[in-house]
């Protein structure tokens, strides 16, 4: 069957404007939530959002963190999986499952623990899991592959990538476009997060102050998020930059994503649409035409950048853990497989 698009511009009156973000039905319950992210800000690598982003959800009663699996993208796989690892540790949560998906020289559909971590979790609560996806998609495809039903047995599923402004690209998408056109063919509920929305937000100096103050886990990290700010800063004063994006510190991108997860009323504009990816991950925001609906998803073009501020900073106050024992962390055979217990 031949498919029809046509370019959405971003300025045109939205194919459907939905009034209230309803992708979950029981806003009472706690969201389970499995994240797929890069995490770097605690070994090397280029961001520290996704860090962000986890003490996030941790310090959010919203949502329950059932799982984390890892992949390449800000670091190399084995030092995003440690990131990951000793993130949860410092926040008194070992428990979590945890496992190591996906290497750059690895991005195809062969099976990793993060992938089997991703199937088992889901087997476990069907209908009931949302998965976030906060890097590179090679670690969704991967469990696709092992498990076609997957899609099926989903909540929702929310993605940080792709632009909304026609023929740019995005790290998330460009680095496996491929895995990123597999995915936004699910025919599981999904929301789209993507960089242009996020442009508008950022994390500056002054915030970074405030959160100092905090006896949490994130005050750890004031030094490291101080240099961060004041690198892209400096970056972005050397760059062209988009219209309307602000600057004097750094975007929060993934813990925008995360939002979405703990509250949907931050956004706003949110159109249903289609997503085309093309070979080099460049995004085109359509409108399908031919009433076939397996690849729309829905987008949110606003979003209230105080109110998300003003909650990110709350949220990052999740209390300090104890120097956990050496036995209380995963042990090292497990870690890069699936957590004893979990399968």
């Amino acid at each position: 069957m031949t498919r029809s698009y046509e370019i959405l511009r971003v300025n045109d009156r939205p194919h459907r404007f939905l009034t209230r973000c309803d992708i979950f039905e029981e806003m009472g319950r706690r969201r389970k939530i499995l994240v797929d992210t890069d995490p770097s800000m605690l070994t090397w690598g280029f961001e520290v959002d996704d860090d962000l982003a986890l003490l996030f959800l941790l310090g959010s009663p919203e949502v329950e963190l059932v799982g984390v699996t890892t992949t390449y993208g800000n670091s190399l796989g084995s030092l995003t999986y440690r990131d990951a690892r000793l993130l949860l540790e410092r926040c008194g949560r070992p428990e979590i499952p945890l496992a190591q998906g996906a290497g750059f020289f690895s991005r195809d559909e062969r099976p990793t623990a993060a992938s089997r971590l991703i199937v088992e979790t889901i087997r476990r609560h069907p209908g009931e899991v949302t998965l976030l996806m906060l890097g590179p998609l090679t670690n969704l495809v991967a469990a696709l592959a092992a498990w076609p039903d997957l899609e099926s047995q989903l909540a929702a599923l929310v993605i940080m990538g792709g632009r909304c402004r026609a023929g740019l690209s995005d790290f998330n998408f460009r680095a496996d476009p491929a895995s990123a056109v597999r995915v936004l063919s699910m025919k599981t509920s999904k929301v789209v997060i993507t960089i242009d929305l996020c442009l508008p937000v950022v994390v500056t100096p002054a915030r970074i102050e405030a959160l100092s103050r905090h006896e949490g886990v994130v005050s750890e990290f004031i030094p490291t998020l101080r240099r961060f700010a004041r690198w892209q800063s400096l970056l972005r004063s050397m760059t062209s930059r988009v219209p309307g994006q602000a600057t004097g510190g750094f975007h929060p991108w993934d813990a925008i994503a995360a939002a979405w997860l703990v509250d949907p009323s931050l956004f706003g504009d949110v159109r249903e649409v289609g997503l085309a990816v093309d070979r080099k991950g460049r995004s085109f925001v359509t409108r399908r035409l031919d009433g076939v609906a397996g690849d729309r998803l829905r987008m949110p073009f606003t979003l209230e950048a105080e109110r998300f501020l003003e909650l990110f900073s709350e949220r990052l106050v999740v209390p300090p853990a104890p120097a956990p024992a050496r036995a209380r962390g995963l042990p090292r055979e497990c870690g890069r497989g699936v957590p004893m217990g979990v399968m």
